[in-house]
């Protein structure tokens, strides 16, 4: 059986799991984000291969100003692969294919990368740097820029705790299209 990707993916449990494992959250904080509809699985994309969650992303939808039209972005965030399954091209097949499901649904995709060697993984994607940060409190209604984009290049790590601290329940890692 080859992978299969699904939109909408909504086994709550594997995704506990893998986001656990990949992020430390645990199983509350999840079911936090459930319940309090910021994780909509129609914002979810799973891999899976022979039934079982190996990579997953979340890509919630925002409201940006583009050229003074209110207009809909993503958050490409919560990029994960299972640890057992890494390095076998999942999450780099996985990507190209929800962008190209998403294109037409919004102005674009951001993504924050929280680590610098995560920028040269994005821009295989066609992600490239739109602006540099050092430190600023940020959320993605503040965003206006043209499609593919990387937020804070010049200290992320500083940037994601920032963000994470003011924004915690609906944190995570921004790409944008026209």
């Amino acid at each position: 059986m080859s992978p299969a990707l699904i939109r909408g993916y909504d086994n709550r449990y594997a995704l506990s799991d893998l986001w656990g494992q990949a992020f430390g959250d645990d199983s509350g904080f999840i079911a936090d984000m459930y319940a309090n509809g910021y994780l909509r699985p129609s914002d979810i994309f799973a891999m899976t291969d022979d039934g079982r969650l190996v990579a997953a992303l979340f890509l919630p939808e925002y409201r940006i100003r583009i050229g003074g039209e209110d207009r809909p972005i993503r958050l490409l965030s919560c990029v994960a692969t299972d640890s057992s399954q890494r390095g076998k091209g999942y999450m780099s097949r996985m990507i190209p294919r929800v962008l190209e499901l998403v294109r037409h649904e919004c102005a674009g995709v951001c993504v924050i990368p929280v680590s610098e060697s995560l920028y040269s993984f994005y821009e295989r994607f066609g992600f490239s740097t739109a602006f540099y940060v050092s430190e600023q409190v940020f959320t993605p209604n503040d965003v206006s820029s043209p499609f593919n984009f990387i937020a804070s290049k010049t200290d992320p790590a500083s940037f994601y705790e920032i963000y994470l601290s003011k924004y915690k329940k609906d944190g995570c890692v921004f790409k944008t299209g026209e």
